[in-house]
């Protein structure tokens, strides 16, 4: 089964895996640790793209940073991959650039999250609470 039978009729990945490798190699900036798809999509939830980092916890003693690929509707395809190579890839690049040279202070306000969404056919880049707090109201 392919990556693309598993998503809902009508949605599609926006990015191949590789090309976030491919722009991370590029600059010479750190890889994410994990890159993952969300085939979820509902409504309500315009997420394009997202990018985490946490710090070493208690219970591992690196950080870790993510990126979670979200699928898109078929017919927004070109559009949105067109967004992400111009502007969401180069931003991602920079995000991970600071994560892995950030300063103490940065880091012990784990976690970080920042976002794209596609908001009134345009994508739109902006930090956000992680998921988990988000959850939990923290």
């Amino acid at each position: 089964m392919t990556s693309q039978e598993r998503l809902a009729s009508g949605r599609v990945w926006p990015l191949r895996k590789r090309s976030i490798l491919e722009a991370c190699d590029a600059a010479e900036v750190p890889r994410p640790d994990g890159i993952a798809r969300d085939p979820r999509a509902s409504r309500d939830d315009n997420r394009v793209l997202e990018v985490s980092w946490r710090e070493r916890t208690a219970f591992t003693d690196r950080s870790f940073s993510s990126v979670v690929l979200h699928s898109v509707a078929s017919a927004d395809q070109a559009v949105i991959q067109r967004e992400l190579r111009v502007s969401a890839l180069p931003e991602l690049v920079e995000w991970l650039r600071h994560a892995s040279a950030a300063p103490e202070g940065w880091m012990v306000t784990s976690p970080h999250r920042f976002v794209w969404r596609w908001e009134h056919h345009r994508l739109v880049g902006r930090e956000e609470p992680d998921e988990l707090y988000r959850r939990f109201g923290i």
